[in-house]
């Protein structure tokens, strides 16, 4: 159980750290990345610091339920599919920044997700 709230409480620092960064640095993201608007960005600041409330009301239970734990990986997964679909048909220009930034952000949600897997499993 430890290393599962760990698993979880490191995807909750990722995710909060990220959505404090999206939501104050907006506007210079999207231009680093190649994006034309900063408000694509604030959205998903805003998510992302709804699923880090969530993640800490998970991890918060004695035990946390498989269900929501499963729910997050699968949160986690769409994350990492979304990333590809945006990289393959992507509804702006990114430049080779927001690529790179994109693919290193599926990359640590993925094993994020693997990490919390892996840590059901062993339960």
């Amino acid at each position: 159980m430890p290393n599962l709230k760990l698993a979880l409480a490191t995807n909750a620092l990722f995710s909060g750290i990220c959505a404090c960064i999206a939501l104050v640095l907006a506007p210079e993201i999207s231009t680093w990345m190649g994006i034309h608007n900063a408000w694509i960005i604030r959205i998903i600041g805003g998510g992302l610091m709804l699923f880090c409330l969530s993640l800490i009301t998970v991890i918060g239970k004695a035990e946390p339920p498989i269900y929501l734990v499963l729910s997050i990986i699968a949160l986690d997964l769409l994350w990492v599919l979304g990333s590809i679909v945006i990289l393959m048909f992507p509804p702006t220009a990114f430049n080779e920044s927001g690529e790179t930034l994109i693919t290193f952000m599926a990359c640590l949600v993925g094993f994020l997700a693997s990490w919390q897997f892996s840590a059901i499993w062993k339960r």
